[in-house]
């Protein structure tokens, strides 16, 4: 009977740590933007202010997708990798944000640019500049608290060079 106890632990406890690494969070290293030497890199440790001031100047940030469990997130949230490439459609209509822009993956709608960060996004893409988006950051909670799983994802806004 203690044998059979021990093989039960040691099998739940191998479950637990193969199902942990696939949720863990992916995240992409941020040594990465200190090799690049990227000075424009604006992160969510910058004011708001040193952010507003830099709107003319600034090359990528990294900011967060808000309303991930309104939208269709939860669809594709476990095939979302670092470096998926994603669109910015703007929402000048939105009737809570007239800077709303809506992040895309594919035909999934999965959230917008939180309100922080939504109106130098917005100004630029009004005035017509090339903007991007990739994913930086994935997490998936592994407990569902009745109401959907706890989601984070990560993204750069990139401005993209005028050739």
């Amino acid at each position: 009977m203690g044998v059979l106890a021990v093989v039960i632990v040691l099998c739940v406890l191998a479950y637990f740590l193969n199902y942990s690494k696939k949720n863990a969070v992916k995240e992409e290293p941020h040594e990465e933007a200190i090799e690049n030497n990227n000075e424009d890199l604006l992160s969510k440790s910058d004011s708001k202010e040193k952010r507003k001031g830099k709107s003319k100047e600034w090359q990528k940030f990294r900011t967060k997708i808000a309303g991930l469990k309104y939208h269709n997130a939860i669809s594709v949230i476990h095939t979302l990798e670092i470096g998926n490439q994603l669109s910015l459609v703007r929402e000048p209509k939105n009737a809570y944000d007239t800077n709303a822009t809506k992040v895309m993956y594919k035909k999934y709608f999965l959230g917008y640019i939180p309100a922080d960060d939504a109106g130098i996004v917005a100004k630029s893409l009004d005035a017509g500049e090339k903007l991007s988006a990739e994913i930086a950051k994935v997490y998936v909670s592994p407990y569902d608290n009745g109401d959907g799983p706890y989601m984070d994802v990560s993204i750069y806004v990139i401005r993209n060079a005028i050739e």
